[in-house]
């Protein structure tokens, strides 16, 4: 473990369309299986290419509880490797953090990738 700091920001409106744009075109295709979280896909992808455009982290943790289906960190990993979501993969990673602390857009925390506090996608270094 050690500790990292990340700067900060939400997925951008235009980084949403374009992703929304980027599904439909995927689903269009025939590619997918209807059991898929189609809206988590969309909102993780905008995530992906807000992170890619700026540089800055995204906080995803909502998207993925305690709980709802196994470790953050480890569904946050799994899920970038959605077809939508891969052609992207290369540019972004996946930070699980604990005893986190936030100041404005920035949040501190040591880096694990087990007893996850919050899930960040990070621009990959």
């Amino acid at each position: 473990m050690s500790t990292m700091t990340l700067t900060l920001r939400s997925a951008s409106p235009q980084d949403a369309k374009q992703a929304t744009a980027l599904v439909a075109q995927y689903r269009e295709a025939g590619n997918g299986s209807n059991r898929a979280n189609w809206e988590r896909v969309t909102a993780l992808l905008a995530s992906v290419l807000t992170v890619i455009r700026t540089g800055e982290a995204v906080d995803v943790s909502e998207m993925f509880p305690t709980g709802a289906s196994g470790k953050p960190y480890h569904t946050a990993h799994r899920a970038l490797s959605h077809g939508a979501i891969r052609p992207y993969w290369h540019g972004v990673v996946v930070v699980g953090m604990r005893n986190v602390t936030t100041e404005k857009r920035t949040v501190t925390g040591e880096t694990t990738t087990t007893n996850t506090e919050r899930v960040f996608i990070a621009p990959a270094q």
